[in-house]
């Protein structure tokens, strides 16, 4: 694979991703939405198996290069020491789909996933679409959709003759007036972009029916919130931040930077490969993200400079 990433995002504005001069690049497709009579076929149940960590005092995850896609060797070591690693498998006739890690903060989690097509129907729509599978997310408990406003991000595209593909869900627990609450346990289903509805059912028979991403527990790692004197929040963690600023119409939050408190200061695109507008305000001009591709020390952080304001802790 090559080094630049690519992002598809569902229900936001593609105008809010942009790309940046010297940062890898984003492409973005968005998904097409048809709504139609047909009642999606009932497909048989999927086979689910869960790998765990008891046996072993230290879990490997069962794809690495898949999370390797997002994040540095000594983050990926890191994944796998501090017990983050899930191995949850569902998969249908046509699909293996492995949930590899679920990373938390205070904002989002990011769950990472490997697809392995398992028949040439399978590999001809990953290589043929020219889109990513798209997320749904649901309460388990009840089985209610979330429009939780899920991001997809990978670094390729699938083509002929690759054995899987890999890929991040971006999933804000704030999305314009939805909120997530992430004290519940979460599905994710998965679908052909054509064949989605507005409420998050499925209109047609689906390649990806039957497979259930099951998010019973989430892997927390540090955060917390600092704040610019005009009132602004930013939620800090070890793998990103998210800015309640408003977005750049010219990708010029690439220049924020990072400074340590032994003085130390870091630019955002060194050490971040990927970057989006969340679009929160009434504008739907509101917000940037960032996700870091290692993790940072944040007790260390003694201030954050973007788009004109420097966030502290109070």
């Amino acid at each position: 694979m090559n080094d630049k990433m690519l992002d598809v995002i569902g229900l936001a504005d593609e105008k809010y991703l942009r790309e940046a001069e010297g940062k890898p690049m984003m492409k973005q497709t968005k998904h097409s939405r048809r709504i139609s009579a047909k009642i999606a076929a009932v497909a048989a149940a999927a086979a689910v198996m869960t790998v765990t960590a008891g046996a072993v005092a230290v879990a490997k995850l069962s794809n690495k290069d898949s999370v390797e896609d997002f994040y540095d060797s000594s983050t990926v070591s890191r994944i796998e020491n501090r017990g983050y690693v899930n191995g949850s498998v569902s998969e249908n006739e046509h699909f293996r789909i492995t949930l590899e890690t679920v990373l938390k903060d205070d904002y989002k989690m990011l769950p990472i996933i490997t697809i392995e097509p398992l028949d040439k129907q399978a590999e001809d729509y990953l290589a043929d679409s020219g889109e990513m599978p798209y997320p749904m997310t649901y309460y388990s408990d009840t089985k209610e959709y979330v429009n939780s406003n899920v991001t997809c991000v990978a670094r390729d595209l699938f083509k002929k003759g690759d054995d899987k593909f890999s890929m991040k869900l971006d999933i804000p627990f704030i999305s314009h007036n939805n909120k997530l609450d992430v004290n519940r346990p979460l599905t994710i289903k998965l679908s052909e972009g054509k064949n989605f509805r507005i409420d998050g059912s499925v209109n047609e028979p689906s390649l990806f029916s039957g497979i259930e991403i099951k998010i019973d527990g989430y892997n927390e790692v540090k955060s917390t919130r600092l704040y610019s004197e005009s009132g602004k929040e930013l939620y800090l963690s070890e793998f990103g931040f998210v800015a309640l600023v408003k977005y750049p119409e010219n990708g010029s939050f690439w220049s924020g930077r990072i400074i340590y408190k032994d003085g130390r200061k870091v630019n955002v695109d060194e050490i971040s490969n990927y970057g989006a507008g969340l679009g929160l305000g009434k504008k739907q001009d509101t917000g940037i993200s960032l996700d870091f591709k290692t993790f940072i020390d944040i007790d260390s952080v003694e201030a954050i400079e973007i788009m004109g304001e420097t966030f502290k802790r109070k």
